[in-house]
């Protein structure tokens, strides 16, 4: 039994059909190689200030929320959630979210005042930091 990659992680082979073929906290999903464990926290919570964020298609993990937690709090009107990959720092998972517009590409509408155009989205200065690298990722819509 090896491990796999499934959705961006890595996680142990696992049987569809066996529910104790993954431990607690995971869940088993099929992917290009086969099937494999993938994180979710949606039954067992969290816990040390961390937050149960969805990564989309099920996947979710416990993580430090840097920015506004807009799975919670959802944005306003016209505004999407964006989700950045999570990743460790100081021992611990992080991740950033973000309210934001998409459509601020050459020939869309203009950013809101007191935003800017970043990777495709409208961002605000504060919005800023060591989660600059990289786009978000796909994240579930939530109204």
């Amino acid at each position: 039994m090896g491990f796999r990659c499934n959705a961006g992680w890595c996680g142990r082979s696992c049987q569809p059909d066996e529910p104790t073929s993954c431990p607690q906290g995971f869940f088993c999903r099929e992917g290009i190689d086969g099937h494999s464990c993938l994180p979710t926290c949606e039954e067992t919570g969290c816990s040390n200030g961390q937050e149960c964020v969805s990564l989309g298609e099920g996947i979710s993990v416990c993580a430090v929320v840097r920015g506004n937690n807009c799975q919670k709090v959802p944005c306003s009107e016209g505004g999407l959630c964006s989700v950045w990959p999570p990743r460790y720092e100081d021992s611990r998972l992080e991740l950033k979210m973000a309210c934001s517009r998409v459509s601020c590409s050459d020939g869309g509408p203009a950013c809101p005042p007191g935003t800017s155009c970043v990777q495709g989205l409208c961002r605000h200065p504060s919005e800023s930091g060591p989660f600059d690298a990289g786009p978000p990722v796909s994240p579930p819509r939530h109204p």
